[in-house]
């Protein structure tokens, strides 16, 4: 039962704001037009996307093997680190100047400036963007017939010609974007300060990856031109790669540096150590030995090749050792080479060391010192020194040994050669020296070759996957969900407005208003009368107002369908309700069914009925009455102009008329009048002023209450149904008066079956 209730309290909510679909309509037309006005002044954006590859030494992105061979200089990266160097203010300077994004071209509108990045002819540059004059729109003229520009009607520029103005100086070039539609010239140009563009195009441009095991990095950026958003994306991609070559080609060119000084060296003692032994072996005829002391001289030789690999790789790791205890290395300086090292721990050491210090030295240009990434990799590098450092150590011990093992034999094979004659013994120490230098230089040139080969391979060390590519359509706005937003947003505010409308207004205004605050049934509803009409409707003619007040008889003889004579009480909250209206009205309905009918005024303190009933003053009523003053016979008065209708008035307004009425049993009053008419309709006071309608609702059979439309406050129905049930009430019904006409109605088309079905759904309500 509750349910079907709230159904019905729910279906007479929709229809109430159907019913303000005028207001609906024309919010929905209102706020479309807005959409459309704000479409027309927001600038569209187009999106740009692109994608790379970077080779990140801890997800698996690595180079061939021939690859590889070929880039030996290249170092590995750390995703997170890269995007932060992509957008690094060095590439955003770059990017600015290059694309010439400090003085974007516009082209007036109807209603905003839009760009005219690709259908201008020509493009303005500063030749010292860092020092240029910020200024706002400066219009400009293009002659394409001459090739001349005329801006601000003081300058006149020829193509590629720079000329100094109040703005700094500037040149025109033909735009290598202009797609050759020229439909205007009322052209002009905005300049920038390239900081605060480089700022801007830093956090406009976004970079994602797919997942954390991913390496490839997402670029993406918007902008109002779809050419431009491609250029910039292109530009960043260039200009990254062609930093991350240049990065690589300083290590190479350094670590070629070092190998070249090392070969000049070597060659330098190779030549001296030659030209001794040629010497030699022309002033002491040394040149021949016999076959058994070649044979030990190989063996000699062989024992001091060994020896000089252990003396060059103590060499490297003292060059080593002093590289990594000096704090104070050059930026550019290279860690020593390890060739000839064989020893796996310190090469790895060594090339992570080495990629930490240029990782720090590559960040440092573009973060600030007390960066936390800046500060973590400084402290990788301080934890892999000293492991670097305990290798050397060992290394050199190991090395060491091995040296004394070979001098120890050395010596054995010096006591074999002192046996041997002088001058063959010295060409031995010679030969020695000689082979010595020249493994050295050998090598040497073998690693300078490596590196010059690494250095002009100039492999890239990122993929491009996808090139920029911008969208078809703008991204921002999009129109469709701008105009399906504006038309939920219209309908949203017409329900909030509404809503709170009804939430501030304080007085009843639909039969919703009464449902949610009184559990009492609604016996019917009657439409606001005319005033300027009588206060009696003609019940002859089929009216609408009549229509309605038969509609309340019908459902008030369903509720008493087994009472024979009946007692109706018609009262009100407050004054001004339209009680008497809706008695005097309903006793006249009553009338023409031939019912014999009295209509009692027993407002003794305002009547509002004596006036229309009789002209004469003092006419006798119910406070003469008990007072003893006169019979009940004397107090009715037959209606000379409505068959069937008597009247009692009120008589003279006298305060005590109430208690003088309870004290001669008003009980015994109403049981004689029931004898006498089969009808009494009481007109009382308002029951929350007057206490005389409480009184006389316990001795009817049916209490109406009338609520006025926009009268009625809502405070007076909260407890309205908890006080009828107090003090006993039966029936106690309400009636809704003073309804706003929506529409007028015709009675010649009034359906007499949609009355019967009104009137069985008020017969279930009042049951319920």
């Amino acid at each position: 039962m509750e349910t079907e209730k709230d159904d019905l309290i729910i279906k007479k909510v929709i229809q109430k704001y159907i019913s303000h679909w005028p207001f609906f309509s024309i919010s929905i037309v209102f706020f479309l037009m807005v959409t459309f006005f704000l479409l027309q002044i927001i600038t569209p954006k187009y999106e740009a996307t692109a994608s790379i590859v970077i080779k990140d030494e801890k997800k698996g992105s690595d180079d061939s093997k021939i690859m590889e061979s070929l880039n030996m200089i290249s170092t590995k990266k750390i995703i997170e680190n890269e995007m932060k160097v992509i957008k690094s203010k060095k590439i955003m300077d770059s990017i600015v100047n290059h694309l010439r994004l400090y003085a974007p071209i516009y082209v007036k509108g109807i209603f905003r400036d839009s760009t005219a990045y690709s259908y201008c002819p020509v493009v303005l540059e500063v030749f010292s963007p860092q020092s240029v004059t910020e200024t706002r729109k400066i219009p400009f003229h293009y002659n394409r017939l001459d090739s001349v520009v005329t801006m601000d009607k003081m300058y006149t520029f020829k193509i590629n010609s720079w000329l100094q103005t109040k703005y700094g100086k500037i040149r025109f070039l033909v735009n290598d974007n202009w797609d050759h539609i020229y439909h205007t010239n009322d052209f002009f140009v905005k300049i920038y300060n390239p900081k605060d563009k480089s700022i801007e195009l830093m956090n406009s441009i976004d970079l994602s990856t797919s997942n954390k095991l991913s390496s490839i990095i997402e670029f993406s950026y918007k902008d109002e031109s779809p050419i431009r958003a491609e250029n910039v994306l292109n530009s960043l991609l260039y200009y990254y790669d062609y930093l991350s070559n240049q990065e690589k080609k300083k290590l190479a060119s350094n670590t070629l540096d070092f190998i070249t000084n090392r070969l000049n060296t070597v060659s330098s003692d190779l030549d001296s150590i030659e030209h001794t032994v040629e010497i030699y072996k022309e002033n002491s005829n040394a040149s021949d030995v016999d076959i058994q002391n070649q044979l030990f001289l190989q063996n000699v030789s062989a024992n001091n090749q060994e020896l000089s690999k252990i003396n060059m790789q103590l060499t490297i790791l003292d060059e080593v050792n002093h590289a990594v205890n000096n704090d104070n290395m050059h930026s550019d300086a290279m860690m020593p080479s390890t060739i000839g090292i064989t020893d796996v721990n310190l090469s790895k050491l060594l090339t992570e060391l080495n990629n930490k210090e240029l990782e720090f030295e590559s960040l440092k240009k573009t973060i600030a010192p007390n960066n936390p990434i800046l500060i973590s990799i400084k402290d990788q590098i301080n934890r892999i020194k000293p492991s670097v450092i305990n290798n050397l150590l060992s290394q050199k011990n190991n090395l060491l040994a091995v040296k004394k093992n070979l001098n120890e034999t050395n010596n054995k094979y010096a006591n074999i050669i002192n046996t041997l004659p002088k001058k063959e013994r010295k060409l031995i120490d010679l030969s020695r020296d000689e082979n010595i230098k020249k493994s050295i230089y050998n090598f040497l040139l073998q690693k300078r070759e490596e590196s010059e080969l690494s250095y002009a391979s100039n492999l890239s060390e990122n993929i491009i996957i996808n090139d920029a590519l911008s969208s078809k359509y703008p991204v921002y706005p999009v129109k469709s969900i701008a105009y399906t937003l504006s038309f939920l947003g219209s309908i949203f505010f017409c329900v909030v407005f509404l809503s709170t409308k009804d939430f501030f207004q304080n007085k009843i205004t639909s039969v919703e208003d009464i449902e949610r605050k009184t559990d009492l049934p609604i016996i019917g509803e009657i439409h606001q009368f005319n005033e300027k009409e009588s206060k009696i409707i003609s019940f002859s003619k089929r009216s609408f107002l009549a229509e309605e007040f038969r509609k309340v008889r019908t459902s008030i003889d369903i509720l008493l369908k087994n009472q024979k004579n009946k007692k109706i009480l018609i009262t009100s909250n407050i004054s001004g309700e339209g009680k008497s209206f809706v008695a005097l009205n309903l006793a006249v309905s009553y009338a023409m069914t031939g019912k014999n009918v009295l209509l009692i005024d027993f407002d003794l303190y305002k009547s509002g009925l004596d006036q229309i009933f009789t002209k004469r003053e003092n006419t006798y009523g119910i406070h003469e009455y008990v007072n003893n003053e006169v019979n009940l016979q004397d107090i009715i008065r037959k209606v000379d102009w409505q068959e069937n209708l008597n009247f009692i008035g009120a008589g003279i307004r006298n305060q005590d008329a109430t208690e003088m009425l309870s004290k001669n049993n008003n009980k015994m009053f109403l049981k004689q009048l029931e004898t006498m008419f089969d009808y009494i309709i009481i007109d009382s006071a308002p029951r929350l002023i007057i206490n005389d309608s409480n009184i006389l609702s316990q001795l009817c059979d049916i209490s109406i209450v009338v609520i006025r439309n926009k009268y009625t406050p809502k405070k007076m129905l909260e407890n309205l149904h908890t006080y009828f049930h107090r003090i006993h009430i039966k029936n106690a019904v309400i009636l809704f008066n003073g309804i706003q006409n929506t529409k007028k109605i015709n009675s010649s088309y009034y359906n007499y079956f949609n009355t019967i079905s009104k009137q069985v759904n008020v017969k279930k309500s009042i049951s319920i």
